[in-house]
């Protein structure tokens, strides 16, 4: 087969042991590979010839010494691994892989104690496009200095920041997502049931000092009051703005009160004890809050917001925006509501939303 460029093969359940790279001979023309449920032997011929490698062993944790294999591909452009529902963890010691023409990663783990285990060996200098995910329990005060170098290019000498870069935690409990792209020169951390724990706030510290203090903006799915202290967390960081899409919740309950009131905290009308709480934690530069899918009591938001922000004291907040939302108009109408925030400065949008009548 001198002209094969490209091989997808799936390997029958129960039928993975052996050698499955000997029936392939040299394959000199070998460009991408995709193995799942096996993986290539190291000492396969065509495997300094690969710019793509897409290895996923489902669960057989036999394939997980992956370092014989990647060091082999010296050519390697783009690699994909996915580990993420392997019932184990990798070697306890890894060599150094040197993956000099890389520039794209994505990794999926069962635990940060493996991710770690291989992002600690890479040396990819020239890969400016990285994800990874880590299905297990997500100890990540431990690895906050390894994502950090991970997702910082900082194990190269380039004085390059990435065009983009990923670090997801999703587990069956919480899940959080972490993504920075260069050409909005922005942070996204996407909020999915997270934990409200100081390891998470820190990451986000340290990815926005690598990167100079970017604008941030926090997705949140829901506003569920489990969200609140993590808000709190994320108070003194760079955070211009917030999405909170309802969807899954499209109703207005006591959440989004308490959502409106963790991110305008440390202002006029904010009760005692949680002003307390948030003495260094203001939000200071948010500039927008958007409400996705929901139902929103006008005369309620608006209320709160003046409560919290007036003439004396107003941060930077610019705008609200109600995306595909329906709204109530008992107490209040949508232009009443725009006229009484356009007095303290802030734009009220309504983008493809309505009343419930």
């Amino acid at each position: 087969m001198p002209v094969l460029q490209t091989l997808e093969l799936t390997a029958p359940s129960g039928m993975l042991g052996g050698d499955p790279g000997e029936p392939f001979g040299n394959l000199p023309s070998l460009r991408r590979l995709s193995a799942n449920g096996w993986q290539p032997p190291a000492h396969a011929a065509f495997l300094p010839n690969l710019k793509e490698l897409i290895l996923r062993p489902q669960r057989d944790p036999q394939f997980m010494d992956v370092q014989p294999v990647l060091s082999a591909c010296i050519n390697l452009e783009q690699l994909e691994i996915d580990y993420g529902y392997v019932e184990g963890e990798l070697p306890g010691t890894i060599a150094p892989i040197t993956l000099p023409h890389l520039r794209a990663i994505i990794l999926a783990f069962p635990s940060s104690r493996s991710a770690v285990q291989l992002i600690r060996k890479l040396i990819i200098p020239q890969c400016l496009r990285r994800s990874i995910y880590v299905r297990g329990p997500v100890d990540l005060g431990l690895y906050i200095a390894d994502y950090r170098r991970f997702i910082c290019l900082e194990e190269s000498r380039l004085e390059r920041q990435p065009e983009a870069a990923a670090v997801i935690f999703d587990t069956l409990f919480s899940s959080t997502c972490i993504k920075y792209r260069t050409e909005s020169l922005e942070v996204k951390l996407e909020l999915h049931r997270p934990p409200a724990t100081p390891a998470f706030r820190d990451l986000v510290q340290e990815i926005q000092n690598a990167f100079g203090g970017p604008p941030l903006t926090v997705t949140i799915e829901g506003a569920s009051k489990l969200h609140t202290p993590l808000f709190e967390l994320l108070g003194d960081q760079n955070v211009q703005a917030i999405v909170i899409r309802c969807s899954h919740a499209p109703s207005w309950d006591d959440s989004i009160p308490k959502t409106i009131r963790a991110c305008l905290a440390d202002r006029p009308g904010l009760d005692e004890a949680m002003a307390h709480a948030a003495t260094d934690r203001s939000f200071r530069s948010l500039r927008s809050i958007e409400f996705h899918d929901s139902l929103v009591k006008l005369v309620v938001l608006i209320r709160l917001v003046e409560e919290h922000l007036d003439k004396a004291s107003r941060p930077s907040l610019e705008k609200i925006v109600l995306l595909r939302c329906r709204f109530e108009l008992e107490g209040m109408s949508p232009d009443q509501a725009v006229e009484r925030l356009e007095r303290i400065g802030i734009a009220l949008r309504l983008v493809d939303s309505y009343d419930e009548r």
